[in-house]
């Protein structure tokens, strides 16, 4: 059985659909892909490029990894991370803010980036200047509000653009 046939077995098995895209770093093989074009929400993954986002304007001079941002009750959101238990009216500097969004998926961390950024369409652009437009960021990270609103609300990519994406950053 080929790899494409057992992810495919596996994903048989899902009541929902599914789609993997895997790129080899160290070789220019084929990546191995399933459902790799289809469009389907994303979560947290996207947080990766909301730090892609943040750092294009660090290296452009528009932003400082050591501006402070004050953290406040209001701010806070459910779901991952640790700011959401946390005093309130605590600065953080962007450098801190990025390494709770990566290394504890922090949500309020994110969300305090992306209102710094200027919002989701700051990271879309980002994607699409990179010729990723299938990775497009809609929205802050607030699950309950997302949940109401709908599927279309949330952050959405193919497997294939983010493949692309993890790949061209593993390979520098």
């Amino acid at each position: 059985m080929s790899v494409v046939e057992k992810i495919q077995a596996i994903l048989s098995t899902f009541s929902g659909r599914g789609g993997v895209a895997a790129c080899p770093l160290d070789k220019d093989e084929a990546p191995v892909t399933v459902n790799a074009e289809e469009v389907f929400p994303i979560a947290s993954a996207i947080k990766v490029a909301i730090l892609i986002e943040v750092m294009a304007q660090v290296e452009a001079g528009r932003l400082t990894l050591d501006e402070r941002i004050m953290v406040r009750a209001e701010n806070k959101v459910d779901g991952t991370g640790v700011l959401k238990v946390l005093g309130s009216n605590i600065e953080l500097s962007l450098l801190d803010l990025c390494r709770l969004m990566i290394v504890v998926s922090d949500n309020t961390a994110t969300n305090l980036l992306l209102d710094r950024l200027g919002g989701p369409e700051s990271g879309s652009r980002r994607m699409a200047e990179w010729g990723l437009p299938a990775i497009q960021l809609r929205s802050r990270i607030d699950f309950e509000r997302l949940w109401a609103q709908g599927p279309e609300s949330f952050s959405v990519a193919t497997p294939a653009a983010f493949a692309e994406l993890l790949t061209r950053l593993g390979r520098h």
